[in-house]
């Protein structure tokens, strides 16, 4: 694949986060959102497809704690641990993934019915673009092959381009829409071709106070034949410190 197309099919898994961000809303009837005082935890586990069926995982914990503030909420946190997993040949780059400085966009603003402030959810992480050029330019001078070098772009592209735009963490996070639901974005490739992003999100929270539990986004990206998976899955449980 050109390099071209790898950056795009990187890119392109950006594109539906956006979009359920824009269209997400708190469901009619649901209960007040009224989040408990104590510590939780929140988990955050990224799937990504390479070649070969092979995968890569990245599994980070986040202490978090939702306090009032003003009108809405405020959610202070703090990373507790990374866990990293890759094929052996790309071992080097599962090292500095878990080095990455990535201690999340706390403090979170969230307004009254604890959706994500835009303003807080659009914020730039300069960190992850700093990361991901390092890490770049390391693999660029590295002696993977050519292949293992396009799983590498794939997945750093995709990390900045996330960075970049402020959709990594979706504003209906912590109080998400329960249940399933679909969308696939259609997308024209360079020389004509057609490409489908296809999010496919399933989720469950609290029937007390409508926060989150658990939830899975699952963005497959097509791009001309090119078919890769990356599955998100997040929860929230109560801390056991």
């Amino acid at each position: 694949m050109k390099r071209a197309s790898i950056l795009l099919a990187g890119a392109a898994a950006v594109l539906p986060v956006a979009l359920l961000n824009a269209q997400t809303v708190v469901p009619s009837g649901a209960a007040e959102f009224a989040p408990p005082a104590a510590e939780m935890v929140l988990t955050r586990t990224i799937h990504r497809s390479l070649t070969g069926g092979k995968e890569l995982l990245a599994r980070r914990r986040y202490a978090v704690r939702i306090v009032p503030d003003g009108a809405g909420y405020r959610v202070d946190g703090q990373l507790i641990d990374c866990a990293v997993e890759a094929p052996a040949a790309l071992q080097a780059i599962a090292e500095l993934e878990r080095k990455r400085p990535e201690s999340g966009p706390f403090p979170l603003l969230l307004d009254a019915t604890g959706r994500i402030v835009e303003a807080t959810a659009s914020r730039s992480t300069d960190a992850v673009r700093q990361g991901a050029a390092l890490v770049t330019s390391r693999v660029a001078q590295s002696a993977l092959s050519l292949a293992e070098k396009a799983q590498a772009e794939t997945f750093l592209s995709a990390l900045a381009a996330r960075g970049a735009s402020g959709a990594e963490w979706p504003r209906d996070l912590f109080r998400p829409a329960p249940g399933h639901r679909s969308e696939v974005k259609r997308l024209t490739l360079p020389g004509g071709g057609e490409g489908t992003v296809t999010v496919s999100t399933a989720a469950r929270t609290s029937s007390a106070n409508g926060l989150l539990e658990a939830i899975e986004r699952v963005v497959v990206t097509d791009m001309g034949g090119d078919r890769r998976e990356t599955r998100e899955e997040w929860s929230l449980s109560a801390s056991t410190s």
